[in-house]
């Protein structure tokens, strides 16, 4: 029975963070970034500090299929937000890169998020966080 109010409470509480998160992005960016192309973006952002970026890492990070990646890519593509640019070594392969307006967006994204996590994260300690951390990795590994 535990292991049932477990997964219900784990349902609820992804829920209603996805919610928050959401709701916060939708009422404050730019109606032209879609909320799932501003998370692409803070990703393909952070990423791209270390190494470039493919279509196939996003597929990867966000447990998406490749035709729905395909799809938001060419939309990101056509409103701006990114390019697709070849790599020297591979012809074939097209790493992502965010364009000027994409990094604008990025900050405000950024900003936005916080304060989602603020509300997230109020009442909980650093300690917490850290094994909440520690506790949804293990249930990832475990998933995977």
């Amino acid at each position: 029975m535990e292991n049932k109010k477990t997964t219900l409470e784990m349902i609820k509480t992804v829920h209603l963070a996805k919610r928050e998160i959401d709701n916060v992005l939708s009422k404050g960016m730019n109606k032209e970034v879609s909320v799932p192309q501003a998370h692409v973006i803070s990703f393909v952002f952070d990423r791209s500090k270390a190494d470039d970026v493919f279509q196939k890492d996003i597929e990867e990070a966000f447990e998406l299929h490749r035709s729905s990646v395909s799809l938001m890519i060419s939309n990101m593509e056509k409103n701006g937000l990114i390019k697709r640019e070849p790599v020297k070594e591979d012809a074939r392969l097209r790493k992502i890169v965010l364009t000027e307006k994409a990094l604008q967006q990025q900050a405000e994204t950024e900003r936005l998020i916080a304060k989602a996590n603020e509300k997230i994260l109020e009442n909980i300690t650093v300690e917490e966080e850290a094994a909440l951390i520690h506790i949804l990795k293990k249930i990832q590994r475990n998933l995977k």
